[in-house]
């Protein structure tokens, strides 16, 4: 994470460095990025980057959380009507939702998708277990939300519910990444059909069931 000098920073300096080291990572993968190219291109000197910075994880894992801030803030803006929305129209519209969010931030998207099929490090598994956790952390407070609703049947392990949801939502992910190599050729009625079928099978499991009542003779 970036150390405080980094933070006291200008907002257009910090900007720079950010919207540079984005393309950085963009255009050469994790791998093969160089600080060096990051500090010529933004006009600071290497040593200000280490004064801002601990280095090029560091730097990366710090563009992977404004990645998962901005993509949270962008869902959270496509479910402001979640109290009127049944919890599996407000699922539907986050898978949806997430497919659109990459589509109209290529940049972002395709930098970690270039790092999650090519990189083989510690560092990934830190990076998709802090992205897992956060994705279990919001279906977990909707999960709640709904059984309060009695929409979602009570007996369910909620922590349990909201992994396995965000497993469908990873493995949504890798289907697609398999079958297109950049993100703007994903056939998005291929994904949508792939999500209602998802969805429906959810549907099935946790729903909660009307009552039925019979007249006693």
């Amino acid at each position: 994470m970036p150390k405080v000098t980094f933070t006291n920073l200008p907002e257009g300096k910090k900007n720079k460095i950010i919207h540079i080291a984005i393309d950085e990572f963009y255009e050469y993968g994790y791998e093969k990025s160089s600080i060096s190219r990051i500090v010529d291109l933004s006009g600071i000197a290497k040593g200000s980057f280490y004064q801002y910075f601990g280095g090029k994880e560091d730097l990366f894992r710090f563009i992977m959380e404004i990645t998962s801030e901005k993509k949270l803030v962008y869902l959270n803006d496509l479910i402001v009507n979640r109290e009127s929305m049944n919890f599996f129209d407000l699922l539907r519209a986050l898978f949806l939702g997430g497919l659109k969010f990459q589509k109209e931030n290529p940049k972002l998207s395709g930098l970690t998708d270039r790092f999650i099929k090519n990189a083989n490090s510690k560092l990934k598994e830190i990076i998709m277990g802090e992205s897992i956790k956060n994705s279990n952390l919001f279906l977990e407070n909707l999960l709640l939300q709904k059984v309060a609703r009695e929409e979602i049947r009570p007996d369910l392990n909620i922590p349990f519910t909201a992994q396995m949801i965000t497993g469908i939502a990873v493995s949504l992910s890798d289907h697609m990444r398999d079958r297109f190599d950049v993100i703007e050729k994903i056939d998005e009625n291929m994904y949508e059909s792939l999500v209602d079928e998802s969805i429906k099978l959810l549907k099935e499991g946790i729903q909660q069931k009307p009552q039925i009542f019979r007249a006693v003779a």
